[in-house]
This record gives C-alpha cells, sequence and structure tokens, in this order.
C-alpha cells in the first residue's frame, strides 16, 4: 500500500477548530486564522514559525503545503530561469547604477539654477556693501 504524504493542517486561533488552507476567516467564529499545526508532532504555531519546517522537530513542510498554493509559478504556470544573457544585462545595469556619479542623481537644469541663484544673491550683497 503507498503510504499517504501528511498535509499541514490549520486552525483558528480563537475557537481551535480546524479550518480549510486557503481560508481567511474561520467558519465557525469569523476570526481570521493564522496558526498551524505540524503533522509529524502536532506543534501549532504561526506560518512564519514554520517557514524552515517546524520548530520542535524539524519536519519539513513543502511551500504548499504551509501556504496552501504552489511557489512562485508565472501566469502561464512553469517557473522560468534567466538565461546567462539576460543575468550578464542585469550585471551592467547594477554596475553603471553604482558607477554613477553626482550628475545622474540631480537634473542639470536644477543645478544651473541653484548657482544662477547664488550669483545673484553674491551681486545684490556686493553692492549693498560697496554703498
Amino acid at each position: 500500500m503507498a503510504e499517504q504524504k501528511k498535509k499541514a493542517k490549520y486552525f483558528c486561533e480563537g475557537c481551535g477548530s480546524e479550518v480549510a488552507s486557503n481560508a481567511k476567516f474561520c467558519p465557525k467564529c469569523g476570526k481570521f486564522f493564522a496558526a498551524v499545526r505540524c503533522p509529524n508532532c502536532g506543534h501549532i504555531g504561526t506560518v512564519r514559525d514554520f517557514l524552515h519546517g517546524c520548530p520542535s522537530c524539524h519536519y519539513a513542510m513543502s511551500h504548499e503545503e504551509i501556504y496552501g498554493e504552489p511557489e512562485s509559478k508565472t501566469l502561464d504556470g512553469r517557473k522560468h530561469k534567466l538565461s546567462k544573457k539576460s543575468k550578464k544585462m542585469i550585471k551592467v545595469a547594477f554596475r553603471k547604477h553604482e558607477n554613477a556619479g553626482f550628475g545622474d542623481d540631480v537634473p542639470g537644469w536644477l543645478f544651473i539654477a541653484s548657482i544662477a541663484v547664488l550669483i545673484v544673491i553674491c551681486i545684490i550683497f556686493f553692492k549693498r556693501c560697496t554703498y
């Protein structure tokens, strides 16, 4: 006989009743549920506690067992990997951004306008001092 795969069970924090893995609210008491029970040892905790397996017995559950949905699939339902060319383009873009100087963050017209205002203020100040 084939061994049946154990699945994570979800429980309401308010009333303790079991809820569906994709439910957002408890059907009995109406409260938001956020607890997970380990199928191996029965430890109950939040989803965050179970990110890397059961904190009590270290039983490793898959992403689908914890969240009730497949892990990061694209719209067409397949996982995609970046090609070497795409990875290289991303690295080049990051290098360009890291090597960018002062001029890339501040528009040129703002720099020129600031210098012009500073010159006008200096001219006004020096004309008043000569009187």
